[in-house]
């Protein structure tokens, strides 16, 4: 016949003992949570009747439908109450979940719109065309770059060689210059030569102008 909980069930062992009491002149919890317990264990207030008849409980008929009377009448109203404490919750629930729902639809008005398959298409469509535009532009940057790179490149080779040529020319001429410089020299050497033979003439002469005189 339903479970209470610990509340409702102590409020249903005061009624009980005090209607127990009341017919029989016996106060006692044990007796009432036994009779509120074989309650919940019976099917239907038949099964009730029939299982405090057995035990030889000795109940009027009037006192067992009373009994069952007021257990079935707080467990009634317990299970209403749930019902109703259950019924708040969801509703608390359901708002909260709007009331979530409504602010991201406001934060986020794009999401809260149907989906568009054909849009949603079109999007990537033109994503794959971006890239491919994207992919052929960085392929000419990366052609220029390598143009570039191969244009220095010979630029510096054609540095070097001019350096190198150059190089070659100032030492024709540092030789050239060496050799011009070594033929003055020995142009000196054969004027001062040439000098000193006339010198030996001179001097030859005037000996034998003396040797006459």
């Amino acid at each position: 016949m339903g479970q209470l909980d610990d509340f409702a069930k102590l409020e249903l062992v005061n009624l009980i003992t005090n209607e127990v009491s009341n017919h029989t002149g016996i106060a006692d919890k044990t007796l009432a949570e036994f009779i509120i317990t074989l309650h919940e264990n019976s099917k239907d207030y038949s099964t009730f009747k029939q299982q405090l008849t057995e035990l030889g409980s000795e109940f009027p008929d009037t006192f067992i439908a009373n009994l069952d009377r007021l257990i079935s009448t707080v467990k009634k109203s317990q299970k209403s109450s749930k019902s109703k404490k259950s019924k708040k919750v969801k509703k608390n629930v359901n708002d909260t979940k709007k009331d979530k729902i409504s602010r991201n639809i406001d934060l986020f008005p794009a999401l809260a719109k149907a989906d568009d398959y054909e849009a949603a298409e079109n999007f990537r469509k033109e994503i794959e065309k971006n890239s491919e535009v994207v992919a052929a532009e960085v392929k000419d940057t990366l052609n220029e770059f390598e143009e570039i790179i191969k244009f220095n490149n010979n630029k510096k080779r054609e540095r070097s060689a001019d350096y190198e040529d150059g190089r070659r020319d100032t030492k024709r001429d540092d030789r050239r210059d060496e050799r011009r410089r070594d033929d003055r020299r020995a142009d000196t050497r054969d004027d001062r030569r040439t000098d000193g033979r006339r010198d030996d003439r001179r001097e030859n002469r005037r000996g034998r102008s003396r040797h006459i005189f």
